[in-house]
């Protein structure tokens, strides 16, 4: 079985078919310089943390951008080699609507019959979704 669970906010405005102002026709006054960095406003930070329970290889998670549709970020089976070990990873994309989908390969998820493991997915800092309790997969879209 399968659980889902949505909430957070959209996709973000839906793109103008012309310019919002009129083109002119007067030059600028120069050049624009390009920034060196970019601002850190353009990408926020996921990081995803698993305490592998006593079948690690049997755990997978995949992230998608619930946007575009596609998959971001994937964990495949056999890519957690150690029991009842704390796995943390961090990544930054850009600012959007994001779907999280952990599951389990023989469908007793990852806590409570074979050790104490757990998940948790933080967006930005803030904590978005955890726990440990479920059959084949679980998911939340923030």
């Amino acid at each position: 079985d399968s659980t889902s669970e949505t909430f957070g906010e959209s996709c973000g405005p839906l793109p103008t078919k012309s310019p919002s102002t009129p083109p002119t026709n007067t030059p600028s006054n120069g050049p624009t310089i390009s920034p060196t960095s970019t601002p850190t406003d353009s990408c926020v930070s996921i990081q995803v943390d698993v305490l592998t329970d006593k079948y690690p290889e049997e755990t997978s998670w995949t992230l998608t951008n619930t946007c575009t549709g596609d998959e971001v970020w994937i964990k495949e089976r056999n890519e957690y080699t150690d029991k009842y070990t704390q796995y943390t990873e961090t990544k930054c994309f850009e600012p959007g609507k994001y779907t999280f989908e952990i599951r389990d390969s023989w469908g007793d998820g990852i806590c409570c019959d074979y050790g104490e493991g757990k998940y948790e997915v933080m967006y930005d800092g803030e904590v978005v979704f955890s726990g440990g309790e479920f059959e084949d997969s679980t998911s939340e879209t923030f």
